[in-house]
Formats: structure tokens, C-alpha cells, sequence
């Protein structure tokens, strides 16, 4: 019975060996079938691109001509408010600056004025600065006009 038993285990063995012995070949296999298809999978070189330029376009735009009736309605009020006129007009910017040299000028005069070491410049700023706002704006609305 001894006998018997040691013979069932030295083909059981056998048995065992030959299933591992399979699989084994059979992962090899597996793995070379991988390998093969990791080399199939590799790509060709890139290709150089053709770089495409776009052509420019030309677009045409007709000039607009621009309404003169306010530029001219801000000249005269130029005339009136030095100032007031050039922001109607469309320059703003001016317009601003021309409306605190009217107001700022006679109030900085009279204040230079008042405290006596300023009268030397007090006068002038008092009586100038009003009638350089006034030429600016007319310029002013005179180049707005011409535009």
C-alpha cells in the first residue's frame, strides 16, 4: 500500500510538473505575442507639416463723412462759454480743460491777489486766463469746423 501511494504521488508530481510546465510555456508565449504586437503598434516618423499661410484681406471702407452742424453749433457756443462748446463738438477732453482755465484762472487771481506778496501774479492770471480760454476754445471750434 506504501507502494501504491509513493507511485499515486510520483504521478500526481508529474501531473503537476507538466500542467506548470504548460503554463509556463504558455505565458511565454503570451508575452511574446505581447512583445510582437508592441512592435506592430510602433508608428512611422512623423511626417513634416506643410505650414499654410492665410492669405491677407483687403477690406475697403469708404470714409463717412461727418456731420458738420454740430461742429458748428459748437462754434458758437465757443463763442458764448468757452468750453462748453468744444464738449458739444466732441473734443471733451479740451473742453474740460478750457472750462477750469474760465473758472479756476479768475478765482486763483483774486486769491493771489488778496494775500499781496501774489499781486504780481494775481493780476495777470485775473485778466489773462479768461481771454486765453476764450482763444483756445475758438481754435478749438474753428479746427473742429475744418474737420
Amino acid at each position: 500500500m506504501a507502494k501504491r501511494k509513493a507511485i499515486k504521488r510520483k504521478i500526481v508530481k508529474k501531473k503537476v510538473a507538466k500542467k506548470t510546465v504548460k503554463k509556463k510555456a504558455v505565458k511565454r508565449k503570451a508575452v511574446k505575442k505581447k512583445v510582437v504586437k508592441r512592435k506592430a503598434v510602433r508608428r512611422a516618423p512623423a511626417k513634416k507639416r506643410k505650414v499654410v499661410r492665410a492669405k491677407p484681406v483687403r477690406i475697403s471702407v469708404k470714409p463717412v463723412k461727418k456731420d458738420k452742424t454740430l461742429s458748428i453749433v459748437g462754434l458758437i457756443v465757443n463763442l458764448l462759454v468757452p468750453g462748453l462748446g468744444s464738449i458739444i463738438g466732441g473734443k471733451i477732453h479740451s473742453g474740460i480743460w478750457q472750462l477750469i482755465l474760465l473758472i479756476a484762472g479768475p478765482i486763483l487771481g483774486i486769491l493771489f491777489t488778496a494775500t499781496g506778496i501774489g499781486a504780481i501774479i494775481g493780476i495777470p492770471l485775473l485778466l489773462l486766463s479768461p481771454i486765453v480760454a476764450w482763444i483756445w476754445a475758438l481754435i478749438t471750434g474753428i479746427m473742429m469746423v475744418a474737420e
